[in-house]
């Protein structure tokens, strides 16, 4: 009699032992296939190693169901599902065979009756098994789903798997065909797809006089056409772009163009201007510069240049490639517009307004709503779907930005960001992200608004740097002046390709200086000669300091300091520091009763 007190269990019978212990010694698979139930003929079993069959079997069926016990490796849970209109019996005794017909395991379970439709009480009744054995990976775990039934529980989690129709939102690694190159349609753009339309501008947008951009200018080129006057465009709203997000302007229009805020809060900087505080940012005829939100509040403005002949030719085709459309006009009587081919579809059509075709298409996944998927890795060349992150990144607004002060160690996470270097006090050393750990054509943008030069330097010894200063490819290192930006490439496998903006920061007044590209700085003034006979020699204090020190101090006599001739008089340089210069004057024995005054023109890098 069944109570509180039986047990149930379920053990390998000996022969299932022996076909176990045979399947471990030569590594063969075990099938196990059936399942048999009865009702032990109205008794309460006990299973016994030594059965060959059940007492009472009242129905042996395939297997719908035989994994390994994912919390236990050494289980193995078997399961049959007995349909609604098999029954009238009690389920007391559980049997496995394989695929030899052989009993191999043996179970109890409490007594449980499985009812008949007929009775009124008819129901699908899942028989489950959990059976230890030595060595689960020996056993087939393997069954024929055509002659299996399934749970809906069990048929609604596998459906939980697979993306819907509607909104679908993809899993894993999705991949789609890829579009021919200049589909311009609902087609998903895989990452191939992507990286060969990068091959073409992506876009180009012309406009003419003053003009208020807002966001969908993002990832364009923006053209300032011809105009006859100075004229103004007020950047796009900051708070609704994410960090990164850029636009590029090309100044052709013959005029000036200043930038100007579209809230009190918004601010530029620049190289000519790294304060942060600038309200407006002024970009002269044949310019270029890229806009990038550096932070909230602040626009970061780089890469400023004159345009290349040929940029000025593919923005010039790209916007005589870009008609308006005429304006519609209604037809007397409606045509219908039919699609057919691998498409199909029609709809009654008289020019009054914008019809939809619903359609029909022959191989192909038509998705609705607004599907999602997960975004590709960066620099994804392959059939995976391009999602709208993936695409905004790939057309050149950057990721993100982040801003180092003093010596750091780039890493690949850096790469795609527009890294700055901040106020600092003094030189810094940058270490370049392990080329190994990226892929060729990866880069990142660098922004010197340190106030001193940052030196690039190799992160293994086989790095080399090449750029158009130095073609050669064997630089080890490269310097970053102060004020300037510089996209990093990987250009080969142990290569950077360094290409630096032009950057030509001036102070236009007295003291003032004159930056060149090259590195040279040019800083010039005056110096106040005290009053006195003979020799005198007065110190200026130089705009800026010389990073590396000056080269030559050329003088020049303003005023003597004494009334009369100054017949006679000389002037030359003295001492000589990267902050500071030494000039003196030489009257003779001509008396100066007045301060003198020496002009100086100083050259260094």
């Amino acid at each position: 009699m069944i109570d509180q007190n039986s047990q149930f269990f379920a053990i390998l019978t000996n022969i299932g032992a022996a076909k176990q212990a045979n399947a471990d010694a030569l590594g063969i698979p075990w099938k196990i296939t059936q399942m048999g139930v009865g009702d032990a003929g109205g008794t309460d079993p006990i299973p016994s190693p030594t059965q060959t069959a059940l007492i009472n079997e009242r129905r042996r069926a395939p297997l719908n169901h035989l994994k390994v016990d994912p919390q236990n490796a050494a289980v193995i849970i078997a399961e049959q599902i007995i349909p609604e209109n098999v029954g009238g019996w009690w389920i007391r005794e559980i049997g496995l065979y394989d695929a030899d017909n052989d009993l191999v395991a043996v179970a109890n379970c409490a007594p449980s009756f499985k009812p008949l439709l007929n009775q009124g009480s008819g129901r699908t009744q899942v028989v489950r098994m959990n059976l230890i054995v030595s060595n689960s990976a020996n056993v087939e775990l393997k069954i024929d789903p055509a002659v299996v039934l399934a749970t809906r529980a069990y048929v609604l989690d596998q459906l939980k798997s697979y993306a819907p129709l509607f909104s679908p939102a993809f899993s894993g690694a999705p991949t789609a065909p890829t579009p021919p190159l200049f589909a311009h349609d609902q087609k998903l753009a895989t990452t191939e797809y992507v990286r060969m339309a990068l091959g073409s501008a992506a876009r180009a947008i012309s406009y003419t006089g003053n003009t208020v951009l807002d966001e969908p200018v993002i990832g364009s080129i923006l053209v300032a056409g011809s105009h006859d006057r100075d004229f103004t465009w007020t950047t796009p709203n900051l708070s609704v772009l994410p960090t990164g997000a850029s636009f590029h302007i090309v100044n052709i229009s013959g005029s000036t163009l200043t930038l100007v805020q579209r809230t009190a809060a918004d601010h530029y900087i620049s190289a000519d201007d790294p304060s942060g505080v600038a309200i407006s940012y002024t970009i002269p005829n044949n310019v270029t510069a890229t806009i990038s939100k550096y932070q909230p509040g602040l626009w970061l403005i780089s890469h400023v240049s004159r345009p290349t002949a040929a940029l000025k030719g593919l923005v010039d085709g790209l916007i005589d490639g870009t008609k308006p459309a005429g304006k519609a006009v209604q037809l007397a009587n409606s045509r219908k517009l039919t699609l057919s081919g691998q498409a199909s579809g029609s709809v009654q059509f008289d020019g009054s307004s914008d019809v939809t075709i619903d359609v029909q298409l022959a191989d192909s996944l038509a998705l609705t709503g607004s599907p999602s998927a997960p975004t590709p890795a960066a620099f994804d060349r392959d059939s995976s779907i391009a999602t709208t992150e993936y695409v905004r990144a790939a057309l050149g607004s950057m990721a993100g930005a982040a801003v180092l002060t003093g010596d750091a160690t780039l890493d690949a996470p850096l790469v795609g960001l527009t890294v700055v270097a901040g106020a600092h006090n003094r030189e810094a050393t940058w270490t370049t992200p392990q080329l190994s750990a990226i892929p060729q054509g990866a880069s990142l943008r660098l922004v010197n608004l340190s106030g001193f030069t940052v030196t690039l330097v190799q992160r293994s010894t086989t790095d080399r740097y090449i750029s158009a200063t130095d073609p050669s490819g064997t630089a080890t290192t490269y310097i970053i002046p102060n004020g300037t930006s510089i996209s990093l490439t990987k250009y080969q496998a142990s290569m950077w390709l360094v290409e630096a903006t032009p950057s030509f920061p001036a102070l236009r007044s007295s003291p003032g200086y004159q930056k060149l590209p090259s590195g040279l700085i040019l800083q010039f003034g005056s110096v106040s000669i005290p009053p006195g006979t003979g020799e005198s020699t007065g110190w200026a204090t130089l705009p800026i300091a010389f990073p590396n020190g000056p080269l030559t101090v050329v003088p020049s006599l303003q005023y003597g300091g004494a009334h009369g001739s100054w017949f006679g008089f000389s002037v030359w340089s003295g001492s000589i520091t990267p902050t500071a210069i030494a000039c003196t004057l030489n009257s003779g024995s001509t008396p100066r009763d007045l301060a003198g005054v020496v002009n100086y023109v100083a050259i260094g890098y």
